[in-house]
């Protein structure tokens, strides 16, 4: 189990950072446009992923 968790980690690192090879200025403008939304707004965009993913996570492991 903590071997997935590194491996997550990992695969997370590889796609952020092929993001911000391929695209540098567009990273730049949605963290300009991020900086302006509520933390609220965030907020709530965390927990939608985050329940994306455990639901994506679940039909993918079975």
């Amino acid at each position: 189990m903590a071997q997935e968790w590194w491996v997550a980690g990992c695969l997370i690192l590889v796609i952020e950072g092929l993001v911000l090879a391929a695209f540098p200025a567009a990273w730049q403008r949605m963290m300009l446009q991020l900086a302006q939304v509520s933390p609220a707004q965030l907020r709530t965009g965390g927990i939608v992923a985050m329940a994306l993913g455990l639901i994506c996570l679940k039909l993918v492991k079975g």
